[in-house]
């Protein structure tokens, strides 16, 4: 079974003072092989998340383009997901809201994480197949 579907759901993440951010996902797939049982059956979901260099559109403007995939371990399905976060604000604020923090992805980061996640989990519903807690008490930690 195949989902596939070009999309522009857009979601605001956060709007600071002057910080704004929209979320846009512009492509979504999911695949589950139909043939493999899934009774008993414990799936792993690891995820990798892509960030892209930020894009400096104008001086209060710039968009990250971002993918992420996950595949079951046992083999049984896959997702990927694409958009873009487009942040507008100062200079200094964009900086401040892209830069890592010690050994911590920016917060920013994490949104398009959950997000994404949220994303996978609708997709699981859709093809049929059990999906982890999504508990955003636990992010992995994203490098």
């Amino acid at each position: 079974m195949r989902v596939r579907t070009d999309t522009r759901d857009t979601c605001i993440l956060y709007r600071g003072e002057n910080l704004k951010t929209v979320l846009s996902f512009n492509y979504l797939q999911a695949e589950r092989d139909a043939n493999r049982r899934l009774r008993d059956m414990r799936l792993e979901y690891p995820m990798d998340l892509f960030i892209e260099q930020v894009k400096l559109i104008e001086d209060r403007k710039a968009i990250i383009s971002f993918t992420m995939k996950s595949a079951t371990n046992p083999e049984v399905a896959s997702f990927s997901v694409t958009g873009e976060l487009r942040v507008e604000g100062t200079p200094e604020e964009i900086s401040s809201a892209l830069t890592q923090v010690d050994e911590n992805p920016p917060a920013i980061w994490k949104d398009i994480y959950r997000d994404c996640v949220k994303v996978m989990v609708s997709l699981a519903k859709i093809i049929d197949i059990p999906f982890p807690s999504t508990s955003m008490d636990k992010v992995p930690v994203i490098s």
